[in-house]
C-alpha cells in the first residue's frame, strides 16, 4: 500500500505544529511571569510561573483582569496604577514599574513588571505582554516536564479532533507566543538536542544586530554573542553537552553587544524532552546581570575599605595598650609603696585613699592584659601554656578566692562537684581567668540573700561547667550580644562597670582550648553561663576523697 504524498497543507501543518511546539515548550519553561493580556486587560495566556505566583490555577486566570489577581487585588493604589498602565500600553505606550505582591504564603517579593503592546501589520494593538522579573533574589524556577508533556498531549488530543479548529488554534498560539517570545526583554532561545539555532528571540538578536536567518542552524558557539572569546565557546559547548545529556548548567559569561557595550550575563541551559525521555531540544537563556555585578564590586570596595579602618583601629588600640604598661607599673608600683608605708605613716583616710587607687590600677591592669591578649589573638601570636590538672581544683581555688567579695554582696556560693577527677589539658592561667570572669558576673547580679551555684560534671568526652545566679536574667533581645566585644548590656550599663570585655575574653581563651561556652537565660529566673572543655586524653577519672576541700 502506497502512502500519500504530502501535500502543502500536511507540510505547513506539520511546520506550524513543530514551531507551536518549540514556543509552548519556551514559553512553559521560562523561569519569567510571562503572559498575554488583550488591550482591556483581561488574561488570555499565562506560563505556570505566572500561575503560581498570583494565586490563580487552571482555566479560572483565563478571560479575568490582570488586577483582580493576588499579585495587585491586595492594593488598590496598585490596581489603579496597573489600570493605568494598561490604558497606556494599549495606546502603544510600553509600561514599567516596580511594585511589591505577596506569595500565597504569605511572604513578599520584588517584581520588576513590564507591559509591551503587540500591533498587527496595520498599527493596530492586538495584545499586551505582561511580564514580570523577580528581582528579590536569583529567580530560580523548576517547571515539572511531566505536566508539560500531559499538557501538550491534551491540547494534541483536542487538535486531532477538530481539524479546522486545530489549524485555526495552532496559528493562534503561534502568534501569541511569538509575540512573547520577541517582547522579553531577556535573551531567549531553542536549540536542537546538538546545539544547533532554531529559534532566537527579537531582544537578543538585536542585541548584537543579527537577523535570525544569519544564524538559524549554526551552531550555537559559533553565533556574535560566543565569537569573541575562545574560552566562552568552550564553556559554552560543555553546558550543551550537559543539557544534552539530560542535566541542567548555569554559569556567568561577558558580552559585546553591537552599541559597543560590554554586558555581564547569568547564562543557563536546560533540556526539553519528549514523552519518552529523550532530549529534542535546549532551551539558552540569558539575564542581563551588569547592575548586580558593579553593586557587588562596589560592596567588595567598601568592604576593603572597612578591614582597613578595622586594622587602624586594632593597631591603634595595641599602640595605646602598650604604651599605658609602663605608667600603670610605675603607678602600681609607688602605690605599694606607699600601701606599706615605705614613705612614711599613714592616716586612715590616706590609706582609704591608696587602697582605691590600688584597686582602680588592677582594673585598669586587667584591662590592658584583654586588650593585649586580643591583639596577640588577632595577630596569630596567641599561645596557651597546658599541662593536665583537675577542673575541680581550678574551681575550688577560684571560688575561694572570691568567698570575700560574695559575703561583701551578701551571696553564698554552693559548689556541687563530682567525686572523680575532671582531667583536661589546659593553660591554668587562663582557665582561672575565665572562672573569675563568670563568677565576678555572677555575684555583681545576684541579688543579696541568693546563691550562686557552680557545677562541673562529665558529659562524654567533655568536662562541662556551669555557674548559675538568680539575678534578673538577660532579655532575648540582647543574649546575641553577649560574647561580643565592648558590649555591655542594659543591666551592666546600669551597674556602671566593666568594659563588656570580660565574657569576650572568655569565649576566646575557652575556644582556644577547642571547646565552647554559652549562656542560657530566662528573664526573672537569673542566668547560667556554661562551658565545656575536652576531656585530656588517656586520662584516668580517679576518685578522689574530697572531704575537706571545700567541695
Amino acid at each position: 500500500m502506497q502512502h500519500p504524498e504530502p501535500t502543502p497543507f500536511t507540510v505547513e501543518h506539520e511546520t506550524c505544529e513543530q514551531t507551536l511546539a518549540r514556543f509552548k515548550a519556551m514559553f512553559d519553561n521560562t523561569v519569567h511571569l510571562l503572559g498575554l493580556l488583550d488591550p482591556q486587560g483581561h488574561m488570555l495566556e499565562a506560563n505556570r510561573a505566572v500561575l503560581a505566583s498570583i494565586g490563580w490555577a487552571g482555566e479560572a486566570i483565563f478571560g479575568r483582569p490582570l488586577w483582580e489577581s493576588p499579585l495587585f487585588s491586595h492594593d488598590p493604589a496598585l490596581q489603579r496604577q496597573l489600570k493605568e498602565g494598561i490604558k497606556q500600553a494599549a495606546a502603544g505606550h510600553p509600561v514599567r514599574f516596580e511594585a511589591d505582591h505577596p506569595r500565597p504564603d504569605g511572604s513578599w517579593f520584588r517584581v520588576d513588571f513590564s507591559l509591551s503592546p503587540v500591533k498587527d501589520a496595520a498599527g493596530t494593538v492586538r495584545y499586551l505582554v505582561p511580564e514580570g522579573r523577580d528581582i528579590t533574589e536569583k529567580h530560580r524556577m523548576s517547571l515539572e516536564l511531566a505536566e508539560a508533556n500531559a499538557r501538550l498531549r491534551a491540547q494534541k488530543e483536542l487538535i486531532e479532533a477538530e481539524a479546522e479548529r486545530r489549524a485555526k488554534a495552532h496559528a493562534e498560539s503561534e502568534s501569541r507566543f511569538r509575540a512573547i517570545f520577541d517582547q522579553t526583554f531577556q535573551f531567549i532561545g531553542i536549540l536542537d538536542a546538538t546545539g544547533h539555532v532554531l529559534e532566537i528571540n527579537r531582544t537578543a538578536l538585536e542585541s548584537v544586530g543579527v537577523r535570525l536567518e544569519q544564524i538559524k542552524g549554526k551552531p550555537f558557539h559559533e553565533t556574535p554573542w560566543w565569537t569573541h572569546s575562545p574560552s566562552a565557546q568552550a564553556r559554552l559547548k560543555q553546558a550543551i553537552a550537559v543539557a544534552a545529556a539530560g542535566g541542567f548548567d548555569r554559569f556567568e559569561s561577558t558580552h559585546p553587544l553591537a552599541d559597543g557595550r560590554t554586558i555581564e550575563v547569568d547564562f543557563s541551559i536546560k533540556p526539553f524532552k519528549d514523552e519518552s525521555g529523550e532530549v529534542v531540544m535546549l532551551i539558552p537563556e540569558g539575564r542581563d546581570i551588569t547592575v548586580r555585578k558593579e553593586l557587588e564590586a562596589e560592596l567588595r570596595a567598601q568592604f576593603e575599605q572597612l578591614k582597613a579602618l578595622d586594622m587602624l583601629k586594632n593597631n591603634f588600640v595595641n599602640a595605646v595598650t602598650h604604651e599605658l604598661r609602663t605608667p600603670l607599673a610605675t603607678i602600681v608600683g609607688y602605690s605599694e609603696f606607699l600601701e606599706d608605708e615605705i614613705g612614711g605613716p599613714l592616716g586612715r583616710d590616706q590609706k582609704a585613699y591608696v587602697e582605691e587607687i590600688i584597686r582602680a590600677a588592677g582594673r585598669l591592669e586587667h584591662l590592658v592584659n584583654d586588650l593585649l591578649d586580643f591583639a596577640r589573638m588577632d595577630a596569630g601570636t596567641f599561645r596557651l601554656n597546658t599541662a593536665p590538672l583537675d577542673l575541680r581544683d581550678q574551681i575550688a581555688r577560684a571560688v575561694r578566692s572570691l568567698r570575700p567579695q560574695a559575703q561583701d554582696h551578701g551571696v553564698s556560693i554552693r559548689m556541687e562537684l563530682p567525686a572523680q577527677a575532671l582531667t583536661v589539658s589546659v593553660d591554668p592561667l587562663r582557665i582561672a581567668q575565665v572562672l573569675s570572669n563568670l563568677l565576678h558576673n555572677a555575684l555583681k547580679f545576684a541579688p543579696r540573700g541568693t546563691e550562686v551555684r557552680v557545677t562541673a560534671i562529665r558529659e562524654g568526652d567533655f568536662a562541662r561547667c556551669a555557674i548559675a545566679d538568680r539575678g534578673e536574667g538577660i532579655p532575648l533581645s540582647e543574649q546575641p550580644r553577649l560574647f561580643q566585644r565592648f558590649q555591655q548590656l542594659t543591666a551592666g550599663l546600669r551597674e556602671g562597670k566593666g568594659s563588656g570585655l570580660g565574657l569576650s575574653i572568655s569565649k576566646a581563651l575557652i575556644e582556644a582550648h577547642g571547646g565552647r561556652i554559652w549562656a542560657e537565660s530566662e528573664p526573672g529566673a537569673g542566668s547560667t553561663f556554661s562551658f565545656e572543655l575536652p576531656v585530656a586524653p588517656d586520662s584516668a577519672a580517679i576518685a578522689q576523697d574530697v572531704a575537706g576541700t571545700g567541695r
